[in-house]
């Protein structure tokens, strides 16, 4: 194993170090802000919306973060080249009033792709993963919506659950 000790070397480590604390930095300045560019590209900003008019139908929830929106709708388009003509299909048979049973059966009525990609969409949303197996994508972990209806009483699960060393107080115990 051989390190790199001469000025270059350590001028290398120190960007490296200096740039990861920024980031580091940001991304606590900055809680809950996912950044991503987004395109303004004409006919798919047609498709952009489209996507966030069906994600919204099928997930049942008003607004969507427009931002991770974009993310699993990109990923969505690069895997699947009819994805517009999908969408299409799928804002045809859906509505915002649609109950749950209603909706099913409205998209059983439809082609195998769009079904698919109803089920893609509800997946990406709620799990933040695009795509199975090798060609997944973790698109977003604490802003799933699989965790919204649970915030209030459930922590995120994660490694961390309370501040440093929290588990090295003991528990207070009441006497009754």
């Amino acid at each position: 194993m051989s390190t790199d000790v001469s000025p270059n070397g350590r001028r290398r480590f120190i960007k490296l170090l200096a740039s990861t604390t920024i980031v580091g930095a940001a991304s606590t300045v900055l809680p809950g802000q996912v950044v991503w560019a987004i395109d303004s590209g004409g006919s798919s900003d047609k498709t952009f919306t489209a996507f966030m008019a069906a994600s919204e139908i099928i997930c049942g929830y008003p607004t969507l973060d427009k931002a991770l929106g974009y993310r699993i709708f990109t990923l969505m388009q690069n895997r699947n080249k009819e994805l517009s003509n999908q969408l299409a299909t799928l804002n045809n048979v859906l509505n915002a009033d649609m109950s749950s049973a209603a909706m099913h059966n409205a998209v059983q009525g439809t082609d195998n792709n769009a079904q698919t990609l109803f089920s893609d969409i509800l997946r990406a949303w709620q799990l933040g993963i695009v795509g199975t197996g090798k060609e997944a994508r973790v698109v977003a972990y604490e802003y799933a919506l699989m965790y919204t209806p649970i915030a209030d009483v459930v922590v995120l699960p994660t490694y961390a659950r309370g501040e440093p060393h929290y588990w090295a107080q003991p528990p207070v115990i009441k006497s009754m």
